[in-house]
């Protein structure tokens, strides 16, 4: 099974649990255990525990027990030009420029995770058909992975 290895609070560490790397703090860096814990994350991707270890260790940063899991990246699910919507192409995510909040697809065209400028790989195209937003735009519902 595929995943990530990384540490987080040992109350969390339980299957299924979900988070979101929010960043390091610069103490991170200088703990002897970045690059087991923290290192391999993405920036505002959202994590799942798969599988949880035995081990423990003390984080100085929460003073308290980190615990070791496994977890694996949570794609997104947000709608693209549908020019580009292709599976297992890799895309610049330029944003969309769009102002319609009640637009029914506003929710997914401005998920969280998505940084304008960053690389994402389409895993899959979920809706083939293309919608047309309020802006007049075709868009296609694709998932996407952070590269």
């Amino acid at each position: 099974m595929d995943g990530i290895i990384t540490m987080i609070y040992f109350k969390q560490a339980k299957i299924g649990y979900q988070f979101q790397h929010i960043g390091e703090s610069k103490a991170c860096k200088s703990c002897k255990l970045y690059k087991a814990c923290i290192k391999n994350l993405k920036l505002k991707a959202i994590y799942e525990v798969i599988e949880v270890r035995n081990k423990i260790h003390y984080c100085p940063l929460i003073d308290d027990d980190v615990k070791v899991v496994k977890v694996k990246e949570l794609p997104i699910d947000t709608y693209i030009d549908s020019s580009s919507a292709f599976e297992g192409a890799i895309i610049t995510y330029r944003g969309h420029d769009c102002s319609e909040e009640n637009c029914p697809h506003h929710e997914k065209c401005f998920d969280e995770r998505l940084v304008r400028g960053r690389k994402y790989k389409i895993l899959k195209i979920i809706e083939n058909k293309k919608v047309q937003c309020l802006k007049g735009k075709a868009l296609k519902l694709v998932k996407l992975k952070i590269i």
